[in-house]
């Protein structure tokens, strides 16, 4: 009896193993933490895994978008900086990104040659204006038109009353500066005189009869003087007291006030303090200014 048992016994223990085998970690609460615990760790590792493989992926992919190109295109094809340097595709329909290439990262250390730099053309030289000339003249001639179109950029006519209380207006020339008293005011003299050279050419002085001592009298020189009867040249040859022109017994009479440059009648000059009756169409030299002389 007690030697047919063991076998028996022996099968019951079995049959509780196998029963505790399929009933797995529900069976007992120590194989369940014990279950657990080991997926959580394989559940670990393949997460580990994945997150390894990810970042890969993403380095592989940083380093492909941030690889510098290496293209080589035709020489035909460079699109110069300017125009006329060389042969280009490029049309309206083509887009800036088919046709330069795509620009090298900043770490790229790389220099152009300096026979690969375009150049640009010359500038053209810059227009400077030229200076205009005022027209003036008298207010009992009709205004005569100036032989050249240049004006002093100063050549506004500046409104002005003597001391007489005669009004008038100051005239602004390039070289030449001198005063006409307002229409009807003052009577006019005889002779007239008409500048012949520089920039003031063509132009003419009218000479009137001024109220007061000397009223028949012009004078000519580098300073201002008398309104109405003085005729200032700004020209550094002319002297301060140039000359002057006196009007007496139907004639009028130059005489000659400069030592170091001396006025000159028909290219003669006059000695100092001499006085020259004038004739229609004499040339009067005064420094680098040329007049014309006029009897009526």
């Amino acid at each position: 009896m007690r030697t047919g048992a063991a076998p028996l016994m022996r099968r019951v223990a079995r049959g509780h193993n196998q029963l505790d085998y399929m009933a797995g970690p529900l069976a007992h609460p120590w194989n369940t933490a014990h279950w657990v615990a080991r997926m959580t760790t394989e559940l670990s590792t393949i997460l580990a895994f994945i997150a390894a493989v990810a970042i890969a992926v993403a380095g592989i992919g940083v380093w492909w978008i941030n690889r510098a190109p290496d293209v080589r295109r035709d020489e035909s094809e460079t699109i110069p900086l300017f125009t006329g340097m060389g042969p280009s595709t490029f049309t309206g329909t083509d887009r800036p990104s088919d046709v330069a290439p795509r620009a090298a990262p900043a770490t790229a250390n790389r220099t152009a040659s300096p026979s690969a730099l375009p150049i640009a053309p010359p500038l053209a030289p810059p227009v400077v204006p030229r200076p205009t000339v005022r027209e003036f003249t008298t207010t009992s001639a009709p205004p005569v038109t100036p032989s050249v179109s240049e004006r002093p950029p100063n050549s506004l006519n500046a409104p002005l009353v003597s001391d007489a209380g005669v009004p008038g207006t100051m005239v602004e020339g390039h070289a030449i500066r001198f005063s006409v008293p307002a229409e009807g005011t003052l009577q006019f003299l005889p002779g007239r005189l008409e500048i012949g050279s520089g920039l003031d050419a063509g132009r003419e002085i009218r000479f009137v009869h001024v109220p007061g001592p000397n009223g028949t009298e012009v004078t000519f020189g580098r300073t201002e003087g008398a309104l109405y009867r003085h005729i200032q040249l700004r020209d550094k040859t002319v002297s301060r007291q140039h000359a002057l022109l006196q009007w007496r017994d139907g004639h009028w009479y130059l005489r000659n006030l400069s030592e170091t440059n001396p006025v000159a009648r028909n290219g003669d000059e006059l000695d100092t303090f001499d006085a020259e009756c004038l004739q229609d169409g004499d040339r009067l030299e005064m420094g680098e200014v040329v007049f014309t002389f006029r009897s009526r």
